[in-house]
């Protein structure tokens, strides 16, 4: 079982949830797996799916929900990391101290 304190629990939550509805919206996905772990003192949160991906050095500053995760993931002194190509789907991470 993986303890968080309020606040990581939140922002978790949200960054997960904003991964999962940007999948669904954007991604045309067939699956998309979460992973919730703690190895050590870390904590990884990942979301991939399968869909058709993007050029993230081609997204506009203007995507509030990109933004929106990473500013969630600053809050809690966590690292998120988004990696996706064309035609081959998406990854978000998320890893912070517990």
């Amino acid at each position: 079982e993986v303890q968080l304190d309020s606040a990581q629990r939140r922002e978790t939550w949200m960054i997960t949830r904003e991964a999962l509805r940007n999948a669904a919206t954007h991604g045309e996905p067939s699956q998309v797996v979460v992973m919730i772990s703690q190895e050590g003192g870390t904590v990884r949160v990942r979301v991939d799916d399968d869909g058709k991906g993007f050029d993230p050095l081609a997204v506009s500053g203007e995507r509030f929900g990109l933004t929106g995760m990473k500013e969630r993931a600053n809050a809690i002194g966590a690292r998120l990391t988004l990696s996706s190509n064309p035609r081959q789907g998406t990854c978000v991470l998320l890893e912070f101290a517990s």
